[in-house]
């Protein structure tokens, strides 16, 4: 017998961040092992960017939308977008993402205090979202009732749908499960959008979910530590790790596909959360001035919202290093053109510095289109990932030298033709129809699934 479960996701296709893939693959393999998948997320209009094509999910899925109720956020945003509509002088991307936080507590003026409180307790608990919680509520009550849900799935961040799903949970008795894409903690949350009572309060939630939810599912083994080491109340076997992945089915689209003409380093996402090409291109930079790369032959292509990470103009910088003729910047495009522009770079970058309990989803898909990979990355778990991966050079944040022996090392193996020839390297367990079987796994243990809810 089909059973149903409700997956809640705030990003899901056509939205084009990377948090909607997962819960978009999830969805996709589901009805393979006999589990029909049912989406609520929000409104179209609500996601920074959608991709027309619509790629990501190629089977039909029941999905129910909901309005957001607009924040303090949300209103000041719409109104500088119409300032910014009046006064088309000014580059509308660089004033939104222009600010300058205060580091701790000692520096800061008195009237700033104020300006966090309130941006920690009125617009940004427990993230900026939180006016989706109400509609989502409503509207999956609803769809629990409509159909005959057997089970909930919450998947974050932001944070707001863990509410969400326990505020159903309460209502409908449901087995829940609660997805960790990122970890929770607040800690991780930007200076300036915390204060003391905020944190109080996102702690005190986090142990409502840990305690409510049925099950806790985290993206690696070092996030599903931390979590039960955080909460040693929760029995171990409460807690499950299912990794990203890649889509093997996808990826056969983009196989045999020709490399560019120049050696092509390629970035597609954003720069944000300390993931900063400065290092990257210093380095490329002097290898150039050196005489140790021809700049004729290399390109760098940032593909996304990679122009300015928060106040800081990447775009400037490059023109700083006198490197315009090398690097180009790709506006977002679909999902189906940045893979396919990564499918022919012979060298794909990894930025991820400052997270030894994440992975960037994007790197099980570099490993999917069986890439060579540049990472500027910590010990952590995309090192713990990277380094049992052949064509992996991992490098340490700030370490320029080893960074200069890295992009010459791959640089001279593609003018030698040793870059990309090797085996498939590939590995079948971030395939994402086996990272769902490990969920249905989970979703057979919960009960009852005969209980039946009505509103």
């Amino acid at each position: 017998m089909t059973k149903k479960l409700l997956i809640i996701s705030y990003h899901f296709p056509p939205d084009l961040a990377v948090g909607a893939i997962r819960p978009a693959k999830f969805a996709k393999y589901l009805p393979e092992f006999n589990w029909q998948p049912i989406v609520l997320t929000v409104y179209d209009k609500y996601f920074g960017n959608v991709d027309n094509q619509n790629n990501q999910c190629s089977i039909n899925v029941t999905i129910h939308n909901t309005y957001k109720i607009p924040g303090l956020r949300d209103v000041y945003l719409s109104f500088k977008r119409l300032y910014l509509s009046i006064r088309k002088n000014k580059d509308t991307k660089q004033i939104f993402q222009q600010w300058t936080p205060i580091e701790n507590t000692l520096q800061e003026p008195g009237i700033e205090r104020l300006k966090r409180y309130i941006n920690s307790l009125l617009i940004w608990l427990p993230d900026d979202k939180a006016g989706w919680i109400l509609p989502a509520v409503i509207s999956g009550l609803k769809t629990i009732s409509k159909h005959d849900v057997n089970a909930i799935f919450t998947t974050s961040p932001p944070n707001s749908v863990h509410l969400i799903g326990f505020l159903l949970k309460i209502i409908s008795k449901k087995p829940w499960i609660a997805d960790f894409r990122d970890p929770w903690g607040c800690e991780t949350k930007p200076f300036f959008v915390r204060s003391k009572f905020s944190d109080f309060i996102e702690n005190w939630m986090e142990k409502q979910i840990v305690s409510k939810s049925d099950y806790l599912v985290s993206v690696t083994p070092e996030m599903t530590e931390m979590l039960h080491a955080r909460h040693p109340q929760a029995t171990y076997n409460k807690f499950a790790t299912i990794r990203n992945g890649y889509d093997s089915e996808e990826m056969k689209q983009f196989a045999g596909i020709e490399k560019h003409n120049r050696f092509t380093f390629t970035y597609a996402g954003s720069f944000y959360l300390g993931r900063d090409p400065e290092i990257f291109l210093k380095t490329l930079r002097e290898l150039i001035s050196s005489n140790k790369i021809n700049k004729d032959q290399i390109h760098v292509k940032f593909i996304g919202n990679c122009k300015y990470l928060y106040g800081k103009s990447i775009e400037r910088m490059v023109y700083e290093l006198d490197m315009g003729d090398v690097v180009t910047f790709v506006d977002q495009i679909s999902r189906y053109e940045a893979m396919t522009e990564m499918a022919k770079s012979h060298v794909l970058l990894l930025l991820a510095p400052d997270q030894p309990l994440q992975i960037p989803g994007k790197l099980y898909e570099y490993i999917g289109l069986n890439a060579s990979i540049l990472a500027v990355c910590g010990p952590g778990a995309t090192a713990n990932i990277l380094n049992k991966y052949p064509k992996a050079v991992v490098v340490p944040p700030d370490d320029i030298e080893t960074m200069k022996k890295g992009i010459l090392q791959l640089f001279l193996n593609s003018r030698d033709q040793k870059l990309n020839t090797a085996d498939d390297v590939t590995d079948s367990n971030f395939d994402r129809r086996e990272l769902t079987e490990k969920l249905v796994a989970i979703l057979e243990n919960l009960a009852p699934f005969g209980r039946t809810f009505r509103f």
